[in-house]
């Protein structure tokens, strides 16, 4: 994991960690039978009134069929205990915002990191990517990151980029995105 910032971004990521407990593996024991009325279709239209309409619906469907498993995979990860959330988002029609029971940001990124090193991973912080490294048919092959003190390139079979610093990066964006 390279990481632009200092202090790894996951410090604010995980200080507001409230979600949709949509087909959540412990949404029953949180919310009881009131989970078995949830389905994909409720929360997109519950996502789309919150957000006045504005929202892209091809990303709605995306999150609303993949959110259940993407929490239950990173709680299983970093054993992370979920609990219902104190305040429920107004505009939805029924509770399912679920929160951590833990209010510690430095508790959840100690336990994440040490998951994520646990299984093979590496963190590297003030690397922000630079470049994108291709190969001669275009497939991505790695990056390179540049720190204040030192420039990392690292090869790898399978690239994610998350946001934060690529947007920044005009050089980088494809010609549609140049906005």
């Amino acid at each position: 994991m390279l990481e632009k910032n200092w202090l790894s971004r996951w410090r604010n990521n995980f200080k507001r960690l409230e979600c949709h407990s949509y087909r959540i593996k412990n949404s029953k024991r949180i919310f009881g039978e009131q989970a078995k009325k949830d389905t994909p279709q409720h929360l997109a239209a519950d996502v789309s009134n919150e957000s006045l309409h504005t929202n892209d619906q091809n990303l709605t469907q995306v999150m609303t069929e993949n959110i259940g498993e993407a929490i239950d995979f990173i709680s299983d990860f970093v054993n992370l205990n979920y609990g219902k959330a104190q305040t429920q988002t107004p505009e939805h029609s029924i509770d399912r915002q679920i929160k951590l029971s833990s209010s510690s940001s430095y508790e959840l990124v100690k336990k994440a990191a040490e998951a994520f090193t646990k299984k093979g991973g590496q963190i590297f912080l003030d690397a922000r990517v630079e470049h994108i490294l291709q190969d001669e048919n275009g497939k991505v092959t790695g990056v390179v990151a540049e720190g204040r003190k030192r420039t990392l390139t690292v090869h790898a079979d399978a690239i994610t980029l998350s946001t934060g610093g690529y947007g920044a990066n005009l050089n980088m964006r494809g010609k549609k995105a140049k906005g």
